[in-house]
């Protein structure tokens, strides 16, 4: 059939999904031979997947080493999703750069590295999530597992290596779109500024100004 969407290697599909589908990425420098599997084959023939998701209502993205799934929501659903993921991605971000500037796809750290780190910063460490035992060792953890699961770092099997993936980038504009737009104007997610209220009370200022100065003249003049 000429509109039938034929997908490459329709075994990948269920496993891809699932990555993409939960907010996950796909990269092409992943620990998992099966991800970078994954990124290849989509890199190779992303037109026939694109258009395979975009009849399901999703959109791909294709960016700088990562393949990223967007979904077509309505407007509240995405405003209630945008500030779900400004609250995780500010202090994520801010406790990463802060532990490592130079950070970049491709670096990798020890988990014990960013404990020690936060073990001397009090302000960070507030950051990382709660624990039952509260140990700082456990909410370390806890918090690389978070961004792991998120696809912005891979940890690997000795459990202390932490792998930078590609999709830290994503993590890194996704902020500074944030930061040079605003959260509000970017997102709509206030209302409307005051903008021509503003400028109404302007022109009143201006006005009055105006009346006022024939009468001060008057008074200098007697």
């Amino acid at each position: 059939m000429e509109n039938e969407i034929i997908v490459p290697d329709m075994p990948y599909m269920r496993d891809i999904f699932k990555i993409l589908r939960t907010g996950g990425f796909i990269c092409e420098d992943s620990l998992s031979e099966s991800t970078r599997r994954y990124y290849r084959k989509m890199d190779e023939h992303f037109d026939a997947y694109f258009k395979y998701f975009l009849q399901l209502g999703f959109y791909l993205e294709r960016k700088q080493g990562y393949i990223h799934l967007t979904e077509a929501r309505p407007a509240q659903a995405t405003q209630g999703k945008l500030r779900t993921d400004i609250g995780n991605y500010l202090p994520w971000l801010e406790i990463l750069v802060k532990f490592r500037p130079e950070l970049a796809p491709g670096y990798q750290f020890k988990s014990f590295e960013l404990q020690k780190f936060l073990d001397e910063n009090d302000e960070l460490r507030s950051l990382l999530p709660s624990t039952d035992d509260g140990q700082l060792a456990s909410r370390v953890a806890k918090f690389l597992r978070q961004i792991a699961q998120e696809g912005f770092i891979d940890i690997g099997v000795d459990e202390s290596t932490c792998l930078v993936t590609s999709a830290y980038n994503y993590l890194k504009e996704y902020i500074l779109n944030i930061k040079l737009y605003g959260e509000h104007a970017k997102y709509n997610l206030s209302p409307e500024p005051r903008v021509k209220e503003d400028q109404q009370e302007e022109q009143e200022e201006q006005d009055l100004e105006q009346d006022q100065q024939p009468s001060l003249i008057n008074d200098m003049e007697e």
